[in-house]
Order: C-alpha cells, then structure tokens, then sequence
C-alpha cells in the first residue's frame, strides 16, 4: 500500500514537472556561432546566460561561442565541468556576480554533480556559519529522494510553471515576474523581452521578492566553496580565464543589501583576487553606471534586452583593450 502510494508519487511528480516544463537537467550546453572558427568556452548560471549576447559577441570576435550552464551555478559546480572535459586550450570566459557568489544560493544540483569529499574539505575550511553548512551537506543526504521526487522542494518553480499554463490555456499576457524561476537556460533561445521591473505593479513586486526571502538567498556570505573554487580557477586557468562579474538590479541591492555591505565585502574579495597576480582578466560589469537602472533587468537579478546590449558592449569594449 505504501509503496504503492509512493510510487504514484514520484510518478505524479516527474510527470508535473515534464508537464511545466521545469528545468530539472543540471546542465544545458549550447553553441552559437559558426562551427569552422576558433572558439571561446562561456560558464556560468542563468545570469551569464541571460546577462551578453553571445551571437553579437561570436560575430564581433569572429568565435564560436560553446555555453555551459547551470540553474544557479557557481565556481563550485563550473570546477567540476572543467575537470571533467578535456582541455583544449580555448579561452573561458566564467560569469559570476553576488548573487551567483552568495554562499546561501544552492544550486539544485550542487550535490549531483560536486564529489561530497570537495565540499566538505572546502565547508572545513570556510569561515561560514555552521546552519549554512548543515544545509549544504543536507543536499547530498536528501539526493537519492530528489531523483525520486524530482518537484520536491522547487516550489517555486513549480507555481511560476502553473501560472505559465494557465495564461497559455487563457490566451493572456505575461505576468510580470516570472523569470525568477529561471525555468529553461538554452543559449538558442534567450528571451528577447524589453520588460523590465521598473514597470512591475507593487503586487508583482511584493511577490517576487517574497520568493526571494523564502528560499533565504536575503542573506549574503561568502569566503565559502564558491569562493575557493573561484581561486582555485584563476590560479589553474591564469590569463587564458576571463571572469565577468555582472551587477544585479537596484531593486535587489535597495531590499536585500541596503547598506551596501555585502557587495563591499565582495568587491573587496575579486580585488583582492584581481590583484593576486595570476593574470585572470576581470570584467567588471558591476561597475557599469548604466546597469545601475531597473529599467536593465527583467527581474531583479537577470538583465532584459536592452541591459544585455549594454552589458555586450561593454564587454566588447573591455575585450578589444585587454592585452
């Protein structure tokens, strides 16, 4: 009886998520451009793959641009990536930012995909608090049940799926909002919206950063794994990795990081970094005056379109007088 219960369970929930179309995949690879060029290898979360316009920038650079991404990836999951493919010499190109960088952002599958021995030598090491690396170490306790139950503890996901079916069956428009979810990452198909949050009605806002605080990502630490993952690549990888640190809305920073805090703490962190003479190359999109506008971004920390442009000529621009 039970076993039959629990059955019809996971078959419940893999048929759900399929059905919304939640991204249960740890990886999406993509490649834009053409094939007979030299490349560039492009890595990061959402963030990266929503933040440049990789076909502007293949067609710029005359590269093919090979993406790999991870929903909520960080170092942590990207050095794992790297160790497992072979090293052909191209360039990388890694997109982090403080949200990406936050130690309290968990990637779904950090426990799939990074060995539990790296993460507790890294979480040994981390001058972290010691509820951040319970909850850490919870995510390979609770893998097996994950694979069951793959809508398990993706709520969030889960209702922002629902509320795209419904519009779709109801013919209406988009909510505004919803690409905190951040359901597909495929480099072919980037929204090309001009949305922004600056046009979000209070309730919209109320929501979605109601979500934001659920899942505990209003918090901000870091000097953890992701940190030393990220040293661990510019002290591997030298001047062949580019490390683009993109901003994130001031939507984000006025509620979650008002006093400016953590972002001070992280840019202290990369310049310190940046300084450490391993020849990484920064791009510090972070800095750019014109990103410090909500009009830039489709929700509070991915960028819309016309940010995107912005952000790819920048890079563009920072690439051209790079050495």
């Amino acid at each position: 009886m039970l076993a039959g219960a629990l059955a019809l369970t996971a078959l419940v929930s893999h048929v759900v998520g399929s059905w919304l179309g939640v991204g249960f995949e740890p990886i999406s690879h993509g490649v834009v451009g053409r094939s007979d060029r030299p490349h560039v290898r492009v890595y990061g979360s959402s963030l990266t793959l929503f933040g440049l316009d990789y076909e502007k920038l293949g067609q710029t650079l005359d590269r093919s641009v090979a993406g790999t991404f991870v929903p909520r990836g960080s170092p942590c999951e990207i050095e794992v990536l790297l160790d497992s493919q072979p090293d052909d010499g191209t360039p990388l190109w890694l997109g982090v930012s403080l949200f990406d960088l936050n130690e309290n952002v968990v990637a779904d599958h950090r426990a799939a995909l990074v060995p539990m021995a790296r993460t507790l030598q890294d979480l040994a090491q981390a001058p972290v608090a010691w509820t951040l690396k319970k909850r850490i170490v919870s995510g390979y306790v609770a893998l097996p049940f994950a694979r069951i139950f793959p809508t398990a503890g993706k709520s969030i996901a889960v209702m922002t799926g629902l509320r795209h079916r419904a519009r779709g069956l109801l013919h209406a428009s988009r909510d505004e909002g919803d690409a905190d979810a951040a359901l597909t990452l495929d480099l072919a198909r980037v929204p090309a919206t001009a949305e922004s949050i600056a046009d979000w009605t209070a309730a919209t806002r109320l929501r979605v950063l109601g979500n934001y605080r659920t899942t505990g990502i209003d918090r901000h630490e870091f000097r953890g794994p992701k940190w030393r993952a990220l040293q661990r690549l510019s002290e591997r990888y030298g001047a062949r990795l580019t490390v683009i640190v993109f901003p994130l809305s001031p939507l984000y920073e006025a509620e979650f990081d008002p006093g400016g805090h953590a972002r001070a703490r992280l840019v202290e962190l990369l310049d310190g970094l940046e300084r450490a003479g391993q020849g990484t190359h920064f791009v510090r999109l972070d800095r750019l005056p014109a990103l410090a506008n909500n009009a830039a971004y489709y929700d509070p920390v991915h960028l819309n379109a016309p940010g995107r442009s912005l952000a790819t000529r920048a890079v563009l621009s920072d690439l051209v007088k790079a050495p």
